[in-house]
């Protein structure tokens, strides 16, 4: 169960069913549903473990649940307010909506939700690892099996 001062984060991909029971005509749910750019979710989880000293891959014990609820804190409610300050406005959301989308999703790293989201798009997601070795040798060729063999996997395994 979540209300107004939690949020629900699905860091994985998955089929999300929410419903309400105590909405009605005189008290409405008004709810926003963001859907998670991977790639930047991923560059911004890799800049935060970057900024943040050394890389390491995730300690062993328990991983963290690819659904999780998170408190509003102070930065996702303001976060949030600025991406939906922009409106209907198409030059504003052209112009400001990507840079507010990150925002937010550094908001999500950064709260309650941030184990999650940084475990599914983080460092020590192997997926994440190759997008990062593939985005620092744009001029250069670069095959599946060198992207498999930089993250420790099989050529299928990469594949799928």
């Amino acid at each position: 169960m979540y209300d107004n001062s939690r949020y629900l984060c699905c860091a994985v991909s998955m089929p999300v069913e929410a419903g309400t029971p105590t909405a009605s005509p005189d008290n409405p749910l008004l709810g926003v549903q963001i859907s998670l750019d991977t790639k930047v979710m991923t560059e911004l989880a890799i800049e935060m473990e970057s900024a943040a000293g050394a890389i390491r891959k995730p300690r062993g014990g328990p991983l963290p649940q690819g659904l999780s609820l998170a408190r509003w804190d102070a930065a996702f409610t303001d976060a949030l307010l600025r991406l939906l300050d922009l409106g209907d406005s198409p030059k504003d959301t052209a112009v400001l909506g990507n840079g507010r989308l990150r925002e937010l999703y550094y908001a999500v790293l950064k709260g309650d939700a941030g184990v999650s989201a940084r475990r599914a798009f983080g460092v020590g997601n192997e997926i994440a690892r190759a997008i990062e070795y593939l985005s620092s040798r744009l001029g250069e060729p670069v095959t599946i099996d060198d992207m498999a063999a930089h993250v420790g996997m099989s050529r299928a395994v990469f594949h799928r």
